[in-house]
């Protein structure tokens, strides 16, 4: 995450400098369709300017994943101890479904709000 963040906020402030639209996506320039996670550099670059709630809506699964990832990351600063979820068998089934049907409800979202 923190190379894709970094790469998107070089790619976003070289745009800016020149003015000219930037296309991150290989997805979306052989397709012409939104990936899963189109519209994250934008959301990046909402997130910089402090535009958090615009950058949500720029790919809510992507922003929501890291504020769970930074959250997680806080608490481990800040308790000295990690997050951990010991699921069982179909336990970890039924978080794959759930995520499998966040990803492409999220895609679903991209592709009709964001482009």
């Amino acid at each position: 995450m923190l190379v894709w963040a970094v790469s998107a906020a070089g790619a976003v402030s070289l745009a800016a400098h020149t003015r000219r639209k930037i296309e991150l996506c290989a997805f979306k320039h052989l397709t012409g369709l939104a990936c899963p996670t189109c519209g994250s550099t934008r959301g990046l670059r909402c997130l910089i300017e402090g535009r958090v709630a615009q950058s949500w809506r720029k790919n809510p699964l992507v922003f929501t994943a890291l504020g769970v990832a930074v959250s997680a990351l806080l608490f481990r600063a800040v308790c000295g101890r990690r997050v951990r979820l010991c699921l069982t068998r179909r336990q970890r089934k039924l978080a794959w479904a759930v995520g499998a049907a966040a990803l492409l409800g999220n895609w679903a979202y991209v592709i009709s709000c964001v482009g």
